[in-house]
């Protein structure tokens, strides 16, 4: 059987922990199999019946339809009947900004009719959805289907807020969140150089996913956009090149920023570390074009406060 090639972050992906080699080999499937190889979305319709028949029958329908129970409880896929989403398949898009790849994904849009999974994908890749339409839109102009204009108009409008799941926030960006945390804990927690326990509690993730889905100006082309997880990462980054933020300057008191008090608190504080971390990016720039050696960036005045994390 041909499983398809086997992507690196199958033997990394939490998601897989506990998981068998097969269960791996199958997701592979999902992502390389004849009916969704082409669906750059990750959506489309299929049954266990066709997807047993796909793997030359080596997998039964009953031991299809199993590891498909499987997938969505590690959160992997969604599905409604037979329309299947593969939550991450549009982030393995070498290239989601081509045109014909954003041509590619608009027509699936539109052609599932599960508006539950459709609202789902729109919601993870809300910042993706402007440019899509746009690419939609002007493809059907010029092949002269315009009857099809107002699906394309449409799109934005059937996107509720929040998804009609409580729980589904949270299962659409567990891999942002789990990045956002990994990178938090090996670039400012792992700096602190003792023995640390710290978890993702829900409250954590919980802001994490508030801060995923809030807008901010975009400081070089001042359109107000969704955050992204590099805004997040870049304020992390910022917090951790400064001795006096992880307490360990001389005129510090030891304690050190946490992410859900002294970075991520709200948008407010969030944008205040990227306009820093902008700010230091752009004295570090005149200074080498100036040929003067390079300085750690400079720390913000001490603040009194007591040490959280």
């Amino acid at each position: 059987m041909d499983w398809g090639p086997i992507y690196a972050d199958l033997w990394t992906d939490e998601k897989f922990e506990g998981g068998s080699f097969t269960l791996r080999s199958f997701f592979a499937f999902l992502l390389t199999n004849p009916y969704g190889m082409k669906d750059l979305s990750g959506l489309y319709r299929v049954s266990p019946e066709q997807l047993s028949v796909a793997t030359d029958s080596t997998l039964t329908p009953h031991e299809v339809a199993e590891y498909l129970n499987e997938c969505e409880r590690r959160r992997l896929v969604m599905r409604d009947g037979r329309w299947l989403w593969i939550i991450n398949r549009f982030a393995r898009v070498e290239n989601p900004a081509n045109v014909r790849t954003q041509i590619n994904v608009g027509r699936a849009l539109l052609a599932c009719r599960s508006p539950r999974l459709v609202a789902a994908w729109k919601y993870k890749y809300a910042a993706w959805v402007p440019r899509i339409e746009k690419a939609l839109h002007q493809a059907i102009e010029v092949q002269g289907a315009p009857e099809e204009v107002e699906d394309v108009l449409g799109l934005r409008a059937i996107v509720p807020d929040p998804p009609p799941a409580d729980d589904e926030p949270a299962v659409l960006y567990e891999d942002e969140i789990q990045a956002v945390w990994h990178f938090y804990m090996t670039t400012i927690v792992a700096a602190l150089g003792r023995p640390v326990s710290y978890t993702l509690s829900a409250a954590r993730r919980s802001l994490i996913l508030t801060r995923l889905r809030d807008r901010i100006k975009d400081q070089e082309t001042g359109e107000t956009r969704l955050v992204t997880i590099e805004d997040l990462m870049a304020a992390i980054s910022a917090c951790a090149a400064s001795d006096w933020h992880l307490g360990r300057s001389p005129d510090s008191d030891g304690t050190h920023y946490s992410l859900e008090r002294d970075i991520l608190r709200d948008k407010e504080q969030l944008e205040r570390w990227l306009e820093g971390a902008r700010g230091a990016t752009r004295r570090r720039r005149a200074k080498a074009r100036r040929g003067e050696p390079k300085l750690p960036p400079e720390p913000s005045e001490p603040e009194a406060r007591e040490e959280r994390l």
